[in-house]
């Protein structure tokens, strides 16, 4: 049994260190700089789950959802609520998973951000090539007073934003990533 462990071990290894060369991508040490990864990776739960107990929260199957000039429909809503709450034992296996070095654990969680990534930026991108964050977020009046240098600057402000907070959701995937390669380099993946 042990002799299969240790094989077992060496393939996720391998396999992790193949991942690092295919992609040219060698993982982080810390979080920001001057954190742990358990940290960020403890963090990016935190963050994950308040997300989805918001959106949880929010969900309606009977009534549209009002956002900004933004229509949610009830069907929308259940399938954003559902993938959250298939997240949520995610979360807390992957907040378990970095405290007890269980790598496989942060590798689904990893995938779960992953995929969670294009979801996360949908309404954005969608408010941004539909034209309707002007009109949901400036007021009439003061788009009369010059729609093009308003609607301009609103636009560029939460397309900047948007890309940030994209950003900021790409690094923490990417920490989750590293700590769970770091952890899969332990051997047998005792608890330091």
């Amino acid at each position: 049994f042990h002799a299969l462990n240790s094989a077992t071990a060496s393939a996720k290894e391998s396999e992790a260190v193949n991942a690092v060369k295919m992609w040219k991508v060698r993982p982080a040490h810390s979080c920001f700089g001057c954190f742990t990864l358990t940290l960020g990776v403890e963090v990016t739960c935190f963050i994950t789950l308040l997300a989805q107990i918001l959106i949880i929260s929010l969900c309606s199957s009977s009534e549209p959802l009002a956002l900004m000039s933004l229509k949610v429909s009830p069907t929308v809503q259940v399938l954003c609520a559902s993938w959250a709450l298939v997240g949520i034992p995610m979360v807390i296996c992957a907040g378990v998973g970095v405290l007890y070095h269980v790598d496989h654990l942060l590798r689904a969680f990893f995938w779960y951000l992953l995929f969670s990534l294009p979801l996360g930026i949908a309404v954005p991108t969608w408010l941004l090539a539909s034209g309707k964050v002007c009109s949901s977020v400036v007021e009439d009046e003061v788009q009369r007073l010059g729609p093009a240098f308003v609607c301009g600057f609103t636009e560029s402000f939460v397309f900047m934003w948007m890309m940030v907070a994209g950003l900021v959701q790409c690094y923490l995937v990417y920490v989750v990533w590293s700590a769970a390669a770091e952890i899969s380099k332990i051997p047998n993946n005792s608890v330091a």
